[in-house]
């Protein structure tokens, strides 16, 4: 949906046929809301493409693909608590409200804490400043 957002499957059939930029080559786009989609466009630049994805639903598929195939892409719900995270594994606090759209992370990882509670280590798209150096920690399940 060009700068509107839009879906992971979408994204990747996109990277499939029409290829990807590097973050060099869009370094001009703020990821405002326009609705000519030419703001998104990255003229010459190179473009790099994927030749296939799957969709695994499991821990254990998606530990899976990130041994064998290096980190997933996942989509996840957004709450206001999510927007100040900055330590520690990040669970709902009971109560939160839940924004309407959800949010394409990356899964790097997962762990598990001394007292046993286990999490996947994310990267995020907002930036050094936001949780552990652009990073969290969120709790499975």
């Amino acid at each position: 949906m060009g700068c509107k957002g839009g879906y992971i499957s979408r994204s990747f059939d996109v990277a499939k046929k029409t290829g990807l930029v590097s973050s060099q080559c869009w370094k001009s786009y703020a990821g405002n809301d326009y609705t000519d989609d030419s703001y998104c466009s990255f003229g010459d630049c190179e473009k790099f493409y994927i030749q296939d994805y799957c969709v695994a639903s499991t821990e254990e598929g998606i530990k899976r693909e990130i041994i064998e195939n290096g980190p997933v892409v996942t989509m996840i719900p957004i709450y206001r608590d999510f927007l100040i995270y900055k330590t520690g594994v990040y669970k709902v606090i009971e109560g939160t409200s839940r924004f309407q759209s959800g949010h394409a992370v990356k899964i790097v990882g997962w762990g598990q804490t001394d007292a046993g509670e286990k999490y996947w280590v994310i990267e995020n798209t907002w930036g050094e400043s936001w949780g552990i150096n652009g990073f969290a920690y969120i709790a499975t399940g």
